[in-house]
């Protein structure tokens, strides 16, 4: 490569990097920033949520209120940053070499012009279609675009360009094919209208050239540069009586002021018509005006815009809009009689992906509707996950803990030629892949002697094999082998073979986890599943814990927020982040709603960030929050006080998070570090959740005694519980399988529920290597208390280094009650201590994992071993 196409390819790097700055990094297309604002991420981290905020304020647009300062009528928060500025210089002067024979004498160094180099390197690289974007670069310097990557950061840093493209192109052909459906159906024969506002140098417009009359909304020296471009496309594709887009020269900000024309005013004048159908569209452009400015828009286009009129949103929604909650945004576009087709949000609901018509009248046709046919239905749901039949099963009419789908496990508990052993209410249950790798549930006893199969193995047939006489199952666990009666390795009585079969569960494997379903193979229905809507850029991080309390207390403390305030109280060091503290509690405010999946809170933290919680009937506890984080609590009852937690974090995922997870190990680091969080939160609940088990279960003590704020949703729960049942006549746990069938019985009351502390026979609880093995054995050891408790906070082994840290430098962990200036010395002294233990550690454990590669010299051994310590 020539020292100047080096030149060259660093210039057109940098001017993409600073594309694709958050907007809060930019000059304002419609008003240029004169002073600095730099927003700043949070410095204190709580928990995962905190940093999911600490990361949406990298990598969000910066929000806005109705009281923002506007200097040179731009919104204080889109000032620049420093880096910002110095983002723009370098892009000013890569632009300056870049365009120095512009033969369309476009000299422009905004953000207008990167748009369209961006474009034009994403359609190279495959991320998008664009074929025209390159054409209107200049022929002397286009070829810049071929020098780039076409995978990696430089790539993952435009997702918001690429995400957005494709949402409003998949608008855009729907409406246009909703139109062609409406002519049909009238006799019409009107060309669409299809109004842009902002993008930049956009090639819309003329990549969807003949098929909609185009609008195009900007700043006066913008709509000049546009008219070149469009001019010099019109040149190239020598259609030289092509109808170009109409372009109407308006500063967004001026729709407040009432002595200046209205934005439709102006576009009627421009010749839109608005009787004809209309798509609006506002693409990242509302970030730079001013909040009365935004209302005064929406007011007007959304009134005025024609009853055919579709809206289509990538941008912010605010002050109207604050938050990332559907219900919200539904709310409102529903205040101007419009209907939400599409919708999902990024960054906290700094920016929403928005689609929006207005219904039609009864029996008449409707661009809305037919739009909506194309895609997903959207739930009624205060949360990105809803379920079908939600309504029904939190009724209490209705409760039962039969007839449900219980997430039991993540799929990497389940490797192939290993067998998993767990219960579900007391009932002894394994599960294994079989040799096409599909999952089967079976009842932990073997069809023949009832040997004990979590003691079996998967052979090199890739069947579970009874330890006892070597009987081997397959898939959907029919009995495949029984060596005493094996004609060339398969079983010779076939009616034998089927009486043989495991007594099988329906299972699934969906969305991440591993579902078992109570009741009846046949009555299985995938459908009541839950289901997450797929377009929430997020990255989940999975956390297990293991409790010796009853599924209840964990229940009712995921449904309980104020508890956050103050038993929690900051704990988790570098101390606190989203003012989850004692003196913040009286901030909080909690609102009782009921959507299609279950019933929950919608309210407010300390500081005004949303919260949402929901109980999803029977076990399933789900949190909603700032910068679209959410939490998923599947509480698996284990056995009668025995729950371990499937805890799946959701965070969400822009670019600054995509690029930092392709560092090598980061994804491990960054689940460590969450699961630290998790595991010391839990054993603050442990603690209290124990004595509370014991007050209530032992000694009688009642489980709701005088309500406070948000024991509504615990009542609610306690009543549904109780409802369930009544309903079914049964606790819901396992008391004795009844019959050869091996059948679940239910315990009709305490007595009759299974617990290994009332069994005749028990295990022995031996000890090897320092881990309870059960009952030992030469060949395998038997466990009844299946699965092992593994995790914090029961064995908290894993956690206790750091806890014992934490412990020491906390000033009010017990005896370390110590005045201000001897807390600081202790502090100082814990932090090197701190640093001092954990290069030890790291060291100690970086020298074992070398000790068993010493003098290799296999270069992948020694990575593995790498891997292992890292």
């Amino acid at each position: 490569m020539s020292p100047r196409t080096r030149r060259w390819s660093a210039a057109a790097s940098a001017l993409l990097l600073s594309a694709t700055t958050p907007p809060s990094s930019h000059a304002s297309a419609f008003a240029p920033p004169r002073r600095v604002a730099s927003p700043r991420p949070p410095t204190r981290l709580r928990d995962a949520e905190d940093l999911a905020s600490a990361l949406d304020v990298v990598d969000r647009p910066s929000s806005s209120s109705p009281s923002d300062v506007v200097v040179n009528g731009t919104p204080e928060r889109v000032r620049q940053n420093p880096l910002g500025k110095f983002a723009d210089a370098c892009s000013a002067a890569a632009f300056g070499a870049l365009h120095f024979d512009d033969d369309t004498g476009i000299k422009d160094s905004s953000k207008n012009l990167r748009v369209l180099w961006s474009r034009s390197y994403l359609d190279r690289c495959g991320a998008l279609e664009d074929d025209v974007a390159r054409r209107l670069l200049p022929p002397s310097t286009r070829d810049v675009v071929n020098l780039l990557p076409t995978t990696g950061p430089l790539v993952d840093f435009q997702e918001f360009i690429t995400s957005r493209t494709k949402f409003i192109d998949g608008a855009v052909d729907d409406f246009l094919r909703a139109n062609v459906e409406a002519q049909d159906s009238s006799g019409s024969s009107s060309k669409p209208q299809i109004v842009l506002f902002g993008a930049g140098y956009d090639t819309r417009s003329l990549r969807y050239h003949g098929k909609a009359d185009f609008y195009e909304v900007d700043l006066p020296d913008v709509v000049e540069g546009k008219g070149r471009l469009h001019r010099k496309w019109r040149k190239l594709e020598k259609k030289h009586d092509a109808r170009l887009p109409a372009r109407i020269a308006y500063d967004l900000n001026d729709a407040a002021d009432p002595t200046k024309p209205s934005l439709t005013a102006s576009l009627a004048a421009a010749g839109l018509d608005p009787d004809v159908p209309t798509l609006y569209v506002w693409e990242a452009v509302l970030f730079y005006v001013k909040p009365a400015a935004v209302r005064a828009i929406f007011d007007d286009v959304f009134s005025n815009g024609g009853s055919d009129a579709i809206y289509c949103l990538t941008d912010s929604l605010k002050p109207a809009v604050t938050t990332s909650f559907l219900h919200v945004v539904r709310e409102f576009f529903g205040e101007y009689g419009l209907e939400v087709i599409d919708h999902n949000s990024r960054w906290g609901g700094a920016v929403h992906f928005a689609l929006a018509g207005r219904p039609a009248s009864s029996g008449d046709f409707s661009l809305a509707e037919s739009m909506r046919e194309t895609r997903p239905a959207l739930p009624h749901s205060y949360l990105a996950a809803s379920r079908e039949g939600g309504v029904e099963s939190q009724s209490y009419e209705a409760a039962s803990f039969d007839e449900h789908w219980y997430a039991v496990a993540y799929p990497w508990m389940i490797q192939e030629k290993e067998v998993y052993a767990t219960s579900l209410w007391g009932e002894p249950l394994v599960l294994y892949r079989d040799v096409d790798g599909n999952l089967v549930c079976a009842k932990d006893a073997c069809p023949h002697r009832s040997a004990p199969l979590s003691m079996s193995k998967i052979n090199e047939e890739g069947r579970l094999e009874c330890m006892y006489h070597g009987w081997a199952y397959g898939k959907g666990g029919a009995c495949e082998n029984i060596p005493t009666q094996a004609v060339a390795g398969a079983v010779s009585n076939k009616t034998y073979k089927k009486k043989a079969c495991l007594k099988t569960y329906a299972v699934q494997e969906h969305e991440g986890l591993i579902w078992v379903w109570r009741g009846h193979v046949l009555s299985a229905d995938a459908s009541k599943l839950p289901v997450t809507r797929t377009d929430a850029s997020t990255y989940p991080i999975d956390t297990v814990l293991d409790y010796n309390v009853d599924w209840q207390y964990i229940v009712e403390n995921n449904l309980d927020s104020p508890h956050l305030f103050y038993l929690h109280n900051g704990s988790v060091p570098p101390v606190r982040s989203l003012n989850f503290v004692r003196d913040k509690i009286a901030e909080v405010t909690l609102q009782s709603f009921k959507d299609d999946s279950g019933r929950g809170h919608y309210g407010r933290t300390a500081g005004g960030k949303p919260k949402i919680v929901r109980f999803d009937a029977p076990n399933v506890v789900r949190h909603g929050g700032a910068s679209s984080f959410s939490e998923e609590f599947h509480i698996v009852p284990i056995a009668p006080g025995r729950t371990r937690v499937l805890l799946r974090q959701n965070l969400p995922k822009g670019p600054i998070l995509s690029t930092a997870l392709k560092v090598p190990s980061a994804e491990k680091l960054l689940t460590k570090l969450v699961n630290v969080w998790n595991y010391h939160i839990a054993l603050e609940d442990y603690s209290v959740m124990q004595g509370q088990a014991h007050n209530c279960d032992d000694l009688g003590a009642p489980h709701l005694a005088v309500g406070d704020l948000g024991d509504d949703l615990v009542a609610h729960f306690y009543k549904w519980k109780g409802a369930a049942e009544e309903n079914d006549g049964s606790l819901p746990f396992f008391s004795r399988w009844d019959g050869n069938g091996l059948a679940f019985k239910a315990a009709t009351d305490e007595r009759e529920v299974s617990r290994d502390t009332t069994f005749g026979v028990v295990d022995d609880g031996q000890r090897v290597d320092g881990r309870d093995v059960g009952t030992y054995g030469i060949l395998k050891s038997y466990s009844q208390s299946t699965p092992v408790e593994k995790y914090p906070p029961v064995n908290y082994g894993v956690y206790k280094p750091l806890l014992d840290l934490d412990q020491m430098m906390r000033r009010d962990a017990p005896g370390n009650e110590v005045d201000e200036e001897e807390n600081s010395r202790l502090v100082a002294a814990g932090a090197m201590a701190t640093t001092l233990v954990g290069t030890a550690t790291v060291g100690v454990a970086m020298a074992r994992a070398m000790e068993s590669v010493q003098g290799s010299t296999d270069l992948p051994q020694i990575l593995v071993a790498l891997n292992k310590f890292l």
